[in-house]
C-alpha cells in the first residue's frame, strides 16, 4: 500500500533471497522458497528476517552466506536486521564497535557471544552507518517505517504510518521484558539477593547496603549481578520498583504522588520520567488504560 505514495519516477522492486533456490523451513510449518540465490547481484538493502529461537550453542552459519553480507555492505549496501536476524549480521563483524538491539530475551546470550557490540538492548531500532536493527518481530513495522523515513522522507513514513495505523514515535523493549525473565539464570546467589529485593522494596538505602548484606563487595556484586542479569542492582531495583507502581495503579486507589512515595521514590517528576522510560506510558495513562478495559 505505502508504494502508491511513492513518486511515479521512483521504482521499488523485492527479492526474497536465499543460498539457493531451494525451499527453507521455518519455525513454522510454512516454507520459504528464495526467488534469487545470494550473489546473483547487488542489493541497496538487504534484511534479514528472524531466525527463531536462539539454541543454547548459537547459530552455525554458512561461510559463503557470512561472505555475501559483508560483501554487500563494502559494496555501499545497507544491512537492516529483525529480531534474533541480528546473530547473524553480527556473526560477519559488521557490527563489532557498532550499536545494535535484537529480542530483549536473548540480550545475555548475544553479549556473550558477540562482546564487541554495543548492544543497546533497551532501544526498539538501532541506526549505526548503514546497518540497521531492530528489537522483536513485530518491531519490524518500525523498522520498515525508519528504513522509510532514512531513504526516503519523514513525511513519507509519516503518511504510510497514518495508512497502517502504526505509531511513530520512538518506542522501548522494556517494557515488554517481564520481572521474572530477568530470574531465567542459573547464579543462585545472585537469585537469593533478587528474592531479597523483592520482599525488602522499602527497608534498604543502598546498593552498597545490599553488597555488604550478602558478603560481597559492590564492585563484585555488580559484576556478578549483570552477568547474571544483563542488569546492574540499581536498574533491577527500579524495575521491581515500577512493577510495585504498576501494580498499584491497577488494584488501588491511591493517587499518583502516594503511590511514588510507596514504592520509594520522593520525586515524582522522577517517578513519572522513569514509569514512561519503563512502561511507554505516564502513570496516568497507564492506570486509565487499565481502567477501560
Amino acid at each position: 500500500m505505502c508504494s502508491q505514495l511513492l513518486a511515479n519516477d521512483i521504482q521499488l522492486t523485492t527479492s526474497l533471497v536465499g543460498p539457493s533456490h531451494s525451499s527453507i523451513n521455518s519455525s513454522t510449518p510454512i516454507r520459504i522458497s528464495p526467488t534469487e540465490d545470494i550473489g546473483q547481484k547487488h542489493y541497496d538493502l538487504v534484511i534479514i528476517a528472524p531466525l527463531g529461537p536462539v539454541p543454547t550453542n548459537g547459530f552455525d552459519f554458512d561461510d559463503a552466506l557470512i561472505q555475501w553480507l559483508v560483501d554487500s555492505q563494502r559494496k555501499r549496501g545497507a544491512v537492516a536486521s529483525v529480531c534474533t536476524g541480528a546473530f547473524l549480521v553480527a556473526a560477519t563483524g559488521l557490527l563489532d564497535q557498532r550499536r545494535a538491539t535484537t529480542h530483549w530475551k536473548y540480550a545475555s546470550q548475544f553479549r556473550q557471544q558477540f562482546p564487541l557490540v554495543d548492544l543497546q538492548i533497551d532501544s526498539m531500532l538501532t541506526h549505526d552507518g548503514t546497518l540497521f536493527c531492530s528489537g522483536g518481530a513485530y518491531a519490524f513495522q518500525d523498522l520498515c517505517l525508519y528504513l522509510i523515513e532514512t531513504f526516503f522522507s519523514r513525511s513519507l513514513a509519516e503518511a504510510c504510518s497514518r495508512l497502517l495505523m502504526i505509531d511513530l514515535s520512538e518506542r522501548s523493549q522494556l517494557r515488554f521484558a517481564g520481572i521474572q525473565a530477568l530470574k531465567e539464570h542459573s547464579d543462585e546467589h545472585i537469585i537469593g539477593i533478587q528474592n531479597w529485593m523483592e520482599d525488602h522494596l522499602d527497608s534498604f538505602d543502598s546498593i552498597e547496603e545490599l553488597a555488604n548484606r550478602f558478603n560481597m563487595s559492590s564492585r563484585n556484586q555488580v559484576r556478578r549481578f549483570k552477568t547474571a542479569t544483563d542488569e546492574t542492582p540499581s536498574s533491577y531495583l527500579q524495575k521491581l520498583r515500577i512493577e510495585k507502581a504498576k501494580h498499584l495503579l491497577q488494584t488501588g486507589s491511591q493517587n499518583i504522588e502516594a503511590i511514588a512515595g510507596n514504592v520509594g521514590y520522593q520525586d515524582i517528576q522522577y517517578f513519572r520520567t522513569l514509569f514512561k522510560k519503563l512502561c511507554g506510558q505516564t502513570p496516568k495513562q497507564f492506570r486509565q488504560s487499565k481502567l477501560k478495559r
